[in-house]
This record gives structure tokens, C-alpha cells and sequence, in this order.
């Protein structure tokens, strides 16, 4: 049986929110998300990635997402529907482009409920030794298409309890180009560059006014799909599931946050 959720088990919210019946296939020795939580096993040394996020304010996991959740993943995005999202800064000037798959969509919901769990939220607060801990994780699906209109430009995200980063490749095909750096926004030396990330992979990184983050154009034929969001301490994330699986959607309108973007 999976980690308990009220009187529902982490499957069998899965099974009530409308994926259907969901079979276990495999554990992970790595800090990995599936359909039961974190995968049977998941583990990852917290001293020394605790120790390698401190350095550079980002953290490379590889496949957290697990083999069931990326097949599932593979079956949702052949035909996805998009919005045109404009990010404005403070001053109203344009620093991103995108497009950005609706909230109602499948997919949409998968990423937000595989995402908001107890036991992600203490790994990420133990690895980035954030002091206040997460209830909330706000996230969004979108796509960077190797496009001269779709960009993002250096930012910080310091708003609204935002404190820690994630973004979680969902791109079956190669992707070039789309790598994400970050950068102390002081000096302006980047801090790291994440490159060759595949499907299922992820990265957490630094939010505040001392670091500034963007994603570089993609310069492929495949676009970039990305799930990205922040782990926030509230609201707490069992009242989004209750919207869930009374009304198939999350609280999450995405028109709330239009000066909002991640890499």
C-alpha cells in the first residue's frame, strides 16, 4: 500500500482523480517520484547533495520520474493544447514567451498531484536546508518550441514564499539547446549549467534576490516540455486535492500568476 492520504491510499487518489488503475513495476535507489510517492527504496545521499546545492544553488536529479509515471506521461502529450503565456517583470517590460498547456488538461493534473507529497517536501527541505517547511508545490506544463518568439530571460522569482525551484523534463525526443543556467545576481557568475537533461529528469534550484535563473533558447527540431513550479509552505496541498478529485481540476489559474516564470 502507498503513503496514506486521509482514507485514501497515493493510488488510489490516482484511480480517483481519473488515471485509471495503477499497477507497481520496480523500486529506484534514487530520489524519485511515482504514482506510490517516492519510489519503494528511493534514497539519496543528503550530506552530499545538501553539500553540492549550497555550492551552487542547484541540484541535478537524474530520472525522478519513474518508468510507470514516464509511460503514462508518453500516452498524454501527442495532442496538447496550448495557451501563449508573455511574462512581465516589475516594470512591466517582457523577459519570457512561452506556451503553456491549460490546467484542465490530464497532464496538467498528473504533474501537480505526482508533485505534492509529504515526503518530496521533507527531501527538498532536507537537501536545500530551507528553514520553513513546504506544504505547496504551484506548478505549470509548458513548452519552449525552438522558436525566435519563445524566450526567457535572466530572473529571479522572489515573490509569494517562493523559495526553492523545479523543473522536470517531459520531453520524450533529444532536446537541443533549452539548457538552464543559474547565476549569483551580484557578480553575475553562473554557478551551474544544466546540460544533457532527458525525459524524466529533474533539477531544484535557489530562489531569492541573490540569484537570478533562465532557460537558453532551444535550438532543435523538438521543443522543450517541462513541468516547473515552486515549492511553496502554503496553502497546504490537501485541500488542492480535495478540488481534485471533486471537480477534476486544482485551484491553480494560471491567469494568477502572469508575472510568474521558471526554468
Amino acid at each position: 500500500m502507498g503513503p496514506q492520504f486521509g482514507n485514501f491510499s497515493r493510488l488510489r487518489l490516482f484511480e480517483e482523480a481519473g488515471f485509471g488503475r495503477i499497477e507497481f513495476l520496480g523500486i529506484s535507489s534514487m530520489l524519485q517520484v511515482s504514482f506510490h510517492g517516492l519510489s519503494e527504496g528511493s534514497s539519496i545521499d543528503v550530506a552530499s547533495a545538501r553539500e553540492e546545492f549550497a555550492q551552487t544553488r542547484c541540484l541535478f536529479l537524474k530520472q525522478f520520474l519513474d518508468l510507470p509515471v514516464q509511460e503514462r506521461i508518453k500516452g498524454m502529450i501527442d495532442k496538447l493544447e496550448y495557451y501563449t503565456r508573455i511574462d512581465l517583470d516589475t516594470e512591466g517590460k517582457v523577459f519570457a514567451r512561452e506556451l503553456t498547456l491549460d490546467e484542465r488538461h490530464p497532464l496538467a493534473w498528473l504533474m501537480f498531484m505526482l508533485l505534492n507529497q509529504d515526503a518530496l517536501f521533507d527531501a527538498i527541505q532536507a537537501i536545500t536546508g530551507s528553514e520553513t517547511p513546504f506544504r505547496y508545490f504551484r506548478s505549470r506544463v509548458y513548452e519552449f518550441s525552438p522558436n525566435p518568439d519563445h524566450y526567457d530571460s535572466w530572473h529571479d522569482d522572489d515573490e509569494k514564499d517562493q523559495t526553492i525551484g523545479l523543473s522536470v523534463n517531459l520531453s520524450p525526443a533529444p532536446i537541443e539547446g533549452g539548457e538552464f543556467e543559474i547565476r549569483d545576481a551580484n557578480s553575475l557568475r553562473v554557478l551551474k549549467k544544466v546540460s544533457g537533461s532527458q525525459f524524466g529528469d529533474a533539477h531544484i534550484f535557489q530562489i531569492g534576490p541573490e540569484y537570478q535563473h533562465r532557460v537558453l533558447p532551444v535550438t532543435g527540431k523538438n521543443g522543450r516540455l517541462s513541468c516547473a513550479g515552486w515549492f511553496c509552505p502554503k496553502p497546504d496541498f490537501r485541500s488542492e486535492m480535495k478540488e481534485i478529485l471533486r471537480n477534476r481540476m486544482p485551484s491553480n489559474d494560471p491567469s494568477s500568476h502572469a508575472a510568474d516564470t521558471v526554468g
